[in-house]
């Protein structure tokens, strides 16, 4: 047995999670260990689902179809934006032209 696709999708967000918190400010010397332990102990509990399953004789794509989820509404048409008409400025600077 393997990994499913959302299992994996979940562990790439846990590790991409990881990522941004290194970005943080450090408050505490050994803050950034204990998270990233903790989240390997939550990708571990992913990584062992295969193994439950096997040992129950559980197939996920046999016995539980993907749940589709479904928004609600109609597709919307989308409108291409022309180029931008904005007036045309004399290269020579002001149209006015002043006397003294």
């Amino acid at each position: 047995m393997t990994i499913t696709i959302n299992e994996r999708v979940v562990i790439r967000l846990l590790n991409a999670a990881a990522r941004l918190y290194e970005d943080l400010p450090v408050e505490r010397p050994a803050e950034a260990k204990e998270f990233r332990q903790a989240l390997d102990m939550v990708i571990a509990i992913i990584e062992a689902r295969p193994v439950h399953r096997a040992a129950t004789g559980i197939d996920p794509v046999i016995d539980q179809p993907p749940k589709l989820k479904m928004i609600p509404g109609k597709a919307r048409r989308t409108e291409r934006k022309g180029p931008a008409t904005a007036p045309t400025v004399p290269s020579h600077g002001s149209a006015e032209r002043q006397t003294a």
